[in-house]
C-alpha cells in the first residue's frame, strides 16, 4: 500500500463529465434507441484514455475511469449480481425520507433537476426526455444474492491491460487488478 508522511494522498470517487459523443450514446442505450456498440464503446476507451492521463497530470495517486461507459452506478448492480430484478421508477426522485420531511423545498427542487443538472446543454432534447422516460434506476429482491459478474469485471481488466499507457500510477493499482485476476483463477479452480 502506497503512503505518505509528506502530503495527504488523493483519489476521487463517482462519475466524470462524460464527453457529449459517450453521453449521447449512454442516453440512447437508456432510451432504448439504436446506438452502435462498438463505436460506443472506442469513444468509451478514448475517453478513459484522456480522463487518466488528466488525472495523472494532475496528481491524483489512483485513478478511476471515471465512470464514463455507465449511465448510473446503478448499473453495476443490475449487470453484476444475481437475485435483483429492475424496478420501474419513473418519476420517484430521489428517496431521502429525512431530507424530504426536513427540508421539502430543497428535495422537491432536487428531485426535479437531479438526472439532467450533469448534462450537456448541446444534447438532443428528446433524447434526454426518452431516457427519463425509461425506468429508473431501482431493483428489488427476486432470489438469492449472489455476485455474477466475472464477465464485466474479466472485459474491464481485459481492456486495462491491453490499453497500458505511457502514465506512471502506484504500485497499488496494478497489484490491485493483478490480485482480482489470481482470485478470480484460484475459485474457478475450485
Amino acid at each position: 500500500m502506497k503512503r505518505s508522511t509528506d502530503r495527504i494522498l488523493t483519489t476521487h470517487v463517482g462519475s466524470l463529465i462524460r464527453p457529449l459523443d459517450v453521453m449521447e450514446a449512454i442516453l440512447s442505450k437508456v432510451a432504448g434507441r439504436p446506438f452502435d456498440e462498438e463505436e460506443f464503446q472506442r469513444r468509451v476507451r478514448a475517453g478513459v484514455d484522456a480522463v487518466v492521463r488528466q488525472q495523472a497530470e494532475i496528481g491524483i495517486d489512483i485513478p478511476s475511469d471515471g465512470e464514463f461507459s455507465k449511465p448510473s452506478f446503478h448499473s453495476y448492480v443490475i449487470e453484476r449480481l444475481a437475485g435483483l430484478e429492475q424496478e420501474d421508477a419513473r418519476n420517484a426522485g430521489m428517496q431521502y425520507a429525512k431530507l424530504e420531511t426536513e427540508f421539502p423545498g430543497f428535495m422537491k427542487q432536487y428531485n426535479s433537476m437531479y438526472r439532467t443538472m450533469w448534462m450537456h446543454a448541446e444534447l438532443p432534447r428528446d433524447l434526454v426526455e426518452a431516457a427519463l422516460a425509461a425506468p429508473g434506476p431501482r431493483s428489488r429482491v427476486t432470489g438469492p444474492i449472489r455476485y455474477d459478474g466475472h464477465a464485466f469485471s474479466d472485459a474491464r481488466y481485459r481492456d486495462v491491460q491491453s490499453r497500458r499507457q505511457p502514465v506512471r500510477f502506484p504500485r497499488s493499482v496494478h497489484a490491485l487488478g493483478h490480485a482480482i485476476a489470481r482470485r478470480r483463477r484460484s475459485r474457478a479452480r475450485l
